[in-house]
């Protein structure tokens, strides 16, 4: 894991090497290690790039980067591992290629020398990277498949600028900072920015499972792979009874389309004309490039997930066998390190699976962290871990927490984040991962299983909706929605904690599709309520989605999701809601929300994260089961717990899922209170200009006077007022 940063200039631009170091400097947190600076000019195009290095493989000389093949045409920067790099290593050496290092690294660089930019379709990791190829004077960008890896980038038709965060972009000179009002708006929606959007309008994330191809002035991003080919190639192989067939899909279809005069703006990825999906053409082939298939090494004919089930029966009972095989694969590639290794432990189904098979396939005791609160029991789940550490034998270590101690954390938090972003949950993750790198430098993950296999309360909405309408219209406006309304709720005991679920879950009935229920059910500021919180400073929310025909306005996302919908729509027959839902989450919210929280908050202390359950195999084969099989009878990951109920002591297999709660509310009342006063003040919300005070002063009331949960919302608030004032220059034009 590592920092990344760079520059190309077409045209007889100069590198500034100053602001390269600036950059680096930037991004110190996620590689204390070392650093290393290519530049050259190429004819009229000028590159620089740049590495922070934290050592995980290979820690010796050799493996610093830039990397460079033989002849130095080839030159990369790699933010990330490749789990198979060792199997990889040894078919490029009997072709004749030689290595100087043992780094993994490496060999992107001797695959790309066999297949060019489509060699990324032979990786199994995560990663972001960028490669410059000097015969063709042709710059890449790539981001790995589900998006764990970040890579954010400027450009202006002459020069382009990329890092792994905008930290780094943002001491550039060269790089305008203007505020993006429309991701803003976002934020107040989901509580986070997806991509392709940042907080800057100049700045775009880069997409996951996307390649971002720079050559002179032309620019594409395409989407070299998506996880909704395998539900596509599921739906074309299905049974009537439910099975999966086994089907083989062709080899992952990477290569780029034809480069032109045309520049792409602001994640061009999102249009299908750019997306070569894995292994299946589109029907219609929009895109008019029929993209090659990649030469093949024999392990990546191995890796194919419908090709693993061909090892069992093709019913829920084979499919539970070749998710356990696919998952204990995953485990074991990501347990590649010179460096200690450890695992988050908070004694949920994801985390205590990922601890199970790296207990059974390590040689020495696994090293586990859990985090709790010690005044707060509601919120502490360390008696779960404990059930787990000791059935496997881990090295367990606790991480007792006061409230006090959390809220002490607070400021070094908000400053780590050089985006708005609202998920509280980034408080125990900063504490967690801190603790954790005081033992090892890698530590596995179980993030991922919820939005594969439907581990959130929310999935179950759409079911409960179907059973929800059946009751008759008027009794449920005249009574059972009147008396929810008048219940409290909030998140600081059981009972308002589920009042507050169930209104949650009656807002999203509103929803005519669902897509829109779905958002409703994700969204955090209503549309009325951005609409009162935000000064209309030339600045035109745009038009209701749905408004009139549904009663609400569903703007701020909605186009985010319904994409993502149709997406998944797009070529399959039959109508698993289930599934869809999770693409949407899968697409956009985790790499969004979930995998960008894990990666600032670990980075900060130069901790590697890893997530086996979103290796894409995993993810592949997750796709390819029906939904009926995650969720069954109110029951989320099913199959997921069925497949690895050997593994789980019984107190887990049924166990209510709580999530990586934070007692916000408590929080704000008390000890963060200096926060309210810091950040949302009448006097800071007026000279800033951008929020109307009067509306912000409701929602504290709210929040001290129990009438409404507003703890949220308030700290969502806080997270971008804390970015505003840490990370935007105030004379930059918003």
């Amino acid at each position: 894991m590592c920092g990344i940063c760079g520059k190309m200039i077409w045209k007889n631009g100069e590198i500034n090497e100053e602001a390269m170091r600036r950059m680096l400097a930037a991004l110190v947190h996620r590689g204390p290690d070392d650093e290393g600076i290519y530049t050259k000019r190429c004819g009229e195009t000028s590159i620089a790039l740049g590495h922070r290095r934290l050592s995980i493989i290979d820690l010796s000389a050799a493996g610093r980067q830039p990397l460079a093949n033989e002849d130095g045409s080839l030159q990369i920067v790699c933010n990330g591992e490749i789990y198979n790099y060792r199997e990889l290593r040894e078919e490029l050496q009997q072709q004749g290629h030689c290595f100087r290092s043992l780094s993994d690294t490496e060999v992107i660089l001797h695959l790309y020398e066999e297949d060019g930019i489509a060699c990324v379709g032979k990786l199994v990791g995560m990663f972001a990277f960028a490669i410059w190829d000097e015969t063709e004077r042709t710059l890449h960008l790539v981001r790995d498949h589900a998006g764990v890896k970040p890579l954010v980038y400027h450009w202006d038709g002459r020069s382009l600028t990329f890092a792994s965060e905008l930290k780094a972009l943002a001491v550039d000179p060269t790089v305008p900072r203007e505020l993006d009002r429309q991701a803003l708006e976002i934020y107040l929606t989901l509580n986070y920015i997806p991509a392709p959007l940042t907080i800057y309008r100049n700045i775009s994330k880069l997409s996951p499972g996307s390649v971002l191809t720079v050559r002179g002035g032309t620019v594409h991003e395409w989407r070299w792979w998506d996880v909704s080919g395998m539900a596509r190639a599921a739906a074309a192989t299905t049974p009537r009874g439910g099975g999966v067939s086994v089907t083989e899909r062709r080899g992952v279809n990477c290569a780029p389309p034809e480069m032109n005069d045309t520049n792409t703006r602001r994640g061009g990825g999102g249009d299908d004309s750019f997306l070569p999906l894995v292994g299946l053409a589109r029907a219609d082939n929009r895109s008019g490039n029929s993209a090659p298939e990649a030469k093949r090494h024999g392990s990546g004919e191995a890796e194919t997930p419908l090709r693993a089930m061909s090892s069992y029966r093709l019913d829920f009972e084979g499919a539970k066998k070749a998710l356990y095989s696919v998952l204990e694969r995953s485990v074991q590639s990501q347990m590649i390190a010179d460096v200690p290794l450890g695992a988050f432990l908070s004694g949920g189904i994801d985390s205590s699976i990922v601890v199970a098979l790296l207990a059974r396939n390590s040689p020495r005791p696994v090293r586990t962290f859990t985090i709790g609160y010690t005044d707060l029991p509601m919120y502490d789940e360390r008696a779960y871990a404990r059930v787990v550490a000791k059935m496997y034998g881990t090295e367990h270590h606790e991480i007792p927490l006061s409230s006090r101690e959390m809220i002490s954390v607070a400021p070094e938090v908000l400053a780590s984040l050089d985006e708005p972003f609202g998920d509280s949950s980034a408080v125990p993750t900063y504490v967690v991962s801190r603790e954790t790198r005081k033992y090892v430098k890698v530590a596995l993950s179980g993030d991922g299983g919820d939005e594969l296999f439907a581990g959130y309360r929310m999935y179950r909405g759409e079911e409960l909706f179907r059973s929800y309408r059946r009751i008759p219209s008027l009794l449920r406006k005249l009574l059972v929605e009147p008396l929810v309304a008048a219940l409290p709720s909030s998140r600081e005991a059981i009972l308002p904690e589920r009042v507050r679920r169930v209104k949650k879950f009656l807002k999203g009935t509103r929803g005519g599709t669902p897509s829109e229920r779905f958002l409703l059910w994700n969204e955090l500021f209503p549309a009325a309520d951005r609409r009162r919180l935000l000064i209309d400073d030339g600045f035109v929310i745009a038009d209701n989605v749905g408004a009139g025909q549904h009663g609400e306005d569903l703007q701020g996302g909605a186009e985010i999701f319904s994409a993502a919908f149709a997406r998944y729509r797009a070529g399959i027959a039959g109508n698993d809601y289930l599934n869809r839902m999770l693409y949407a989450d899968f697409s956009v919210s985790l790499p969004g929300d979930m995998l960008r929280k894990v990666d600032a908050m670990s980075m900060a202390h130069a901790l590697e994260v890893r997530v086996p359950l979103l290796d894409h195999r995993v993810c592949e084969l997750a796709f390819a089961l029906p939904g009926a099989w995650k969720l069954q009878n109110g029951r989320g990951k099913a199959v997921l717990i069925d497949a690895c109920s050997g593994l789980l002591p019984q107190e887990l297999h049924h166990r209510p899922k709580w999530g990586f709660e934070v007692p916000i509310g408590n929080w704000l009342k008390g000890g963060w209170r200096f926060l309210l006063d810091e950040y949302l003040s009448r006097e800071s919300i007026t000279k800033q200009g951008i929020f109307r005070p009067d509306f912000i002063a409701e929602l504290i009331a709210g929040l001290f006077s129990g009438r409404a949960d507003t703890s949220w919302q308030l700290w969502n608030l806080i997270c971008f007022q804390a970015w505003f004032y840490n990370h935007f220059d105030q004379r930059s034009d918003f």
